[in-house]
């Protein structure tokens, strides 16, 4: 079987030897010399018979040797398959029939399956969805206060919400708080100063994530520019 394949390496037309014609013809190439070859393969020789009579007979000619022919290939003048087609396995050719798409022929010669082209539209759509998952994982990485480490994932936001509440509503009292290293009692001041700190390192996420898909946004609907975007700068440090 062969076949022509696009710029894509997608199969355009198939063709068969057995329909279109032998890409090539075997021709004999020493023709002349054994149609001038005129040595018989037989000859007359007189033969003594048993009751001694003499009689003319045929046997082989020792001499007899006639060319062999010599052949070579050559391009078929009526082969309808393109010089562009290229040879395929039956196995290639049956998953190039019967998954039409799905299969396209590599630089090196390969089948392989087709990676679906995405969209200017859809790629946009793709990094907006990475640099939010980025965004999550810079908001929830955790924060240091004043050298403690002060964990940042949603639950501890909300806990933290929690605790200003409290402090504001019993101002004199402290509050057990469990942190990443243990327990520790903090004030009104230190549940303010966390609140505050852990508020402006999740909103400086959120703006980083703003100003990073507003730019996206606003790049041309050119597949390698949006693929290309770099939006690892502009963060809090954690």
């Amino acid at each position: 079987m062969y076949a022509q394949f696009n710029l894509k390496g997608l199969p355009v037309a198939f063709y068969s030897e057995d329909i279109h014609g032998s890409l090539t013809l075997l021709v004999v190439v020493n023709g002349a010399e054994i149609d001038a070859y005129d040595v018989p393969s037989e000859i007359e020789k007189e033969v003594v018979n048993d009751d001694g009579s003499i009689s003319i007979q045929k046997v082989p000619n020792p001499d007899y040797a006639p060319p062999v022919p010599q052949c070579e290939s050559v391009a078929n003048p009526d082969c309808k398959i393109p010089a562009d087609a290229i040879e395929i396995s039956q196995e290639d050719y049956m998953a190039y029939v019967n998954e039409p798409g799905m299969w396209c022929r590599s630089a090196d010669g390969q089948r392989v399956a087709v990676v679906p082209e995405i969209t200017p539209a859809e790629a946009r759509a793709a990094k907006l969805a990475d640099l939010a998952a980025y965004r999550f994982t810079i908001e929830t990485a955790g924060i240091a206060v004043n050298g403690v480490t002060v964990s940042t994932d949603r639950e501890s936001q909300a806990m933290l919400t929690g605790a200003w509440v409290r402090a504001q509503q019993a101002p004199e009292g402290l509050i057990d708080w469990k942190g990443i290293t243990g327990w520790v009692q903090i004030d009104k001041a230190t549940v303010e100063a966390l609140a505050a700190a852990v508020g402006a390192h999740v909103q400086g996420c959120f703006s980083a994530e703003r100003r990073h898909a507003e730019a996206i946004a606003a790049l041309p609907d050119d597949l390698q520019m949006i693929e290309a975007y770099d939006y690892s700068s502009g963060w809090p440090i954690s």
